[in-house]
């Protein structure tokens, strides 16, 4: 090929970038949104990740791509099992399954943010009384990086 033109954006960076798990089970009251606490970090690019409030606020506009899953201890069977992901304090995207045998919840999406907002995940069941994630980062985690201005 003779190309002879110019290729832009073709070097933008795709940070910040983050990647979070859990450090312990996160409890929830039946049919209410909880926040996980993904309290360990995988890394973080630009420490733009908070472990303290489980939150990333990227402090640079720009699309990002958003997951987050997590797996309830739960083994018995209920059909609604829901993972969101929040947006300053709103769900953004939601996501509900039947919880057959201890499955994993996942969810994601590309999410415009500015430099102030910011993302968290959230979980609930109708399960009778309580229950919780479970605390391995293969089935409990939240990841997030830039993609595009």
């Amino acid at each position: 090929f003779a190309f002879t033109g110019t290729v832009t954006g073709a070097s933008e960076a795709t940070t910040p970038a983050f990647s979070a798990k859990t450090s312990s089970a996160t409890t929830a009251n039946a049919n209410t949104g909880t926040k996980i606490a993904f309290a360990s970090e995988n890394f973080d690019s630009d420490g733009k990740y908070d472990t303290s409030t489980s939150r990333f606020t990227p402090t640079v506009a720009g699309k990002y791509f958003i997951m987050g899953r997590f797996r309830l201890s739960e083994g018995t069977d209920l059909t609604g099992l829901k993972i969101s992901i929040y947006k300053n304090g709103s769900a953004v995207r939601n996501h509900q399954q039947s919880n057959f045998h201890y499955e994993t919840v996942q969810i994601a999406g590309i999410i415009d943010l500015d430099s102030d907002d910011y993302v968290e995940i959230y979980f609930s069941h109708n399960h009778s009384g309580t229950s919780q994630t479970v605390d391995d980062d293969s089935y409990s985690l939240f990841e997030g990086f830039r993609i595009t201005t």
